[in-house]
């Protein structure tokens, strides 16, 4: 008979549920558009002051429970466009 220690199932599992899991406890900061993609993958997300590109949706796809936090003015380009300038999902 063959058994398996504790310590090695435990390490599996700990593996499996990682993997299954993608989002990732960590603070994301986003000081431009180009900064969102990295952030969005965290659970904690820090917003600073900056600028968006004019005719650009600040996109935001949330992971669940995210926490966001605003610590600076989001200022959003002149355009004539159909918008909108910000969005949650």
């Amino acid at each position: 008979m063959y058994s398996t220690p504790s310590s090695l199932l435990f390490a599996i599992f700990l593996a499996l549920t990682a993997s299954a899991n993608p989002s990732k406890r960590c603070t994301g900061t986003i000081s431009s558009l180009d900064d969102v993609a990295a952030a969005i993958k965290c659970t904690t997300i820090n917003i600073n002051s900056f600028t968006t590109t004019p005719g650009v949706t600040f996109d935001l796809e949330l992971l669940d429970g995210t926490t966001v936090n605003l610590l600076g003015d989001v200022t959003f380009g002149v355009s004539n466009w159909a918008g909108p300038l910000f969005q949650i999902a």
